[in-house]
Formats: structure tokens, sequence, C-alpha cells
């Protein structure tokens, strides 16, 4: 359940509203939404200023609903990872429901990092390692993702909690906190590449890339 002060005049609010949505599986939060989904593969937007449902969406998977697994949204709530049942990882449009698969995402991905940054920029954690995407809302051929070849290692011990310009800021198993550098971004970041032109080449592949 989800509950707000009665001085604000709000009434209680129980998650799914629906009964026969059955349990919610995942829950998300941004400064404007509640992002939940359930058992029944429903995804509910739910606008914490308006204290109502905005948004839902059914994921189907061979014409069948799919259990949400987990849902990862951008800081605006404008695009979202969804994650089902069979491990398969898309990006959904709340805007217009449009849904693209996230090729090559492993079954293992246990968590989704959106680039503060670069709204473009999707960074998912599997197997010991940071994989990059890359989404793009307009193309020639429509939106797209894609995922960039390089990835990198996640040290032992090291929770990833942000993205930033394609540095990932991690918490330590001792809780200190370090910072990584993705693969996909390194010669972009050196900060003394403009005084070595043997990186141009580099810098200038990987702005493409991204």
């Amino acid at each position: 359940p989800t509950r707000r002060s009665s001085d604000l005049g709000r009434d209680d609010k129980r998650f799914p509203e629906k009964k026969e949505e059955k349990n919610v599986t995942w829950v998300s939060m941004t400064n404007d939404f509640l992002v939940y989904g359930t058992a029944r593969g429903f995804v509910h937007y739910f606008y914490l200023k308006q204290w109502a449902d905005v948004n839902e969406y059914q994921h189907v998977l061979s014409r069948a609903a799919t259990v949400i697994k987990s849902l990862y949204p951008n800081r605006l709530a404008t695009r979202l990872v969804v994650v089902d049942e069979m491990r398969h990882g898309h990006l959904y449009n709340p805007v217009n429901d449009q849904i693209l698969p996230l090729p090559g995402l492993p079954s293992s991905t246990d968590n989704c990092l959106w680039d503060a940054a670069d709204t473009g920029v999707v960074v998912t954690c599997a197997n010991s390692v940071f994989s990059t995407y890359v989404y793009q809302a307009d193309g020639l051929h429509g939106p797209s993702i894609n995922k960039l070849d390089s990835t990198t290692p996640i040290p032992s011990g090291a929770t990833p909690i942000s993205v930033y310009n394609g540095v990932v800021t991690c918490q330590e198993s001792g809780g200190g906190i370090t910072s990584i550098t993705l693969a996909t971004h390194e010669a972009i970041n050196q900060e003394q590449h403009a005084r070595n032109p043997q990186m141009y080449t580099a810098v200038m592949a990987q702005n493409l890339d991204l």
C-alpha cells in the first residue's frame, strides 16, 4: 500500500487498484510518478501530483500476458526499461505505447541505470560487467536502441548507484564510494585527450557510437 498524509487531503491508495491484476511485482519512483508492474503484465503510471493513474500498458509476449519482473524509468519517466519473466528487456515509450527490444540483454541482468547527463544512454549490469545501450528517438527508420560492443568490468563488491557522462558511481562493500568510467566513454572522458593527437580517432569513434 501507498499512503499520503491526510492533511494534504489525499485518500490512501492500495496497489494494484484493480483486484483482477493480482500482485504488484515491481515498483519504481521518480519525482512525479510511481511506476509499478503486476503479475498479469500490466505497467501503470501513477501521477503523484494528481494522485491518479494516468497510463496503463499490458506487456504481451507471444499473445499472452507475461509477469513484469523489473522496471527502470529514466529521470522523467518518459522512457522505461521493462524486463519480463522470460528475462527479455524492452524499452517502453508511455507517450505512444511503442515498445523496442533491448538486443542481447543477458538473462542475469539485475540492474539498469539511465545516464543523467545523456538521456539516450542506458547502462545494464550482468555477469559482473556493465554494458552500454544507446537509444535514438528519431532516425531514418524510426526509433532504435543498440548495444555497444565494449563492456566494463564491475569490481567485486561494488553496487552501482548512478551514471553521469559515462562515469558510474558505486558503493563499495565497506561503505566507500568509487567511480568507474565505462569503456565506451574512456577516450571522451580523459581530460588530456585534446593534447594527444593519437587519441583523436578514438574520441571521434566513441562520440559517433554515442
